[in-house]
């Protein structure tokens, strides 16, 4: 069940998508947003987009979290994201 404040970064995320990936890759540039719905699963991304870097293109998967979840790195890496990109 999301939280208000997961719904406010959400949404500061999903309308300036590039000012939040450009902290992290500064040449970063978002190609698309994609379905927040990992293929095959139960859950729901925060964010997903296709961006470009100068070597290429990559997936970028935002998480939103309020407090330390020690998990999130396996998290993160057990969702299968869409593969028609």
């Amino acid at each position: 069940m999301a939280k208000p404040w997961d719904d406010m970064l959400k949404r500061l995320i999903q309308e300036h998508p590039e000012d939040f990936v450009t902290l992290m890759l500064p040449n970063c540039q978002i190609v698309q947003r994609l379905s927040e719905n990992l293929k095959n699963h139960n859950r729901v991304a925060d964010a997903l987009y296709l961006a470009r870097i100068p070597e290429g293109p990559l997936i970028v998967h935002i998480e939103c979290q309020r407090r330390n979840d020690y998990h999130i790195g396996k998290r993160l890496l057990s969702g299968q994201l869409p593969l028609s990109l």
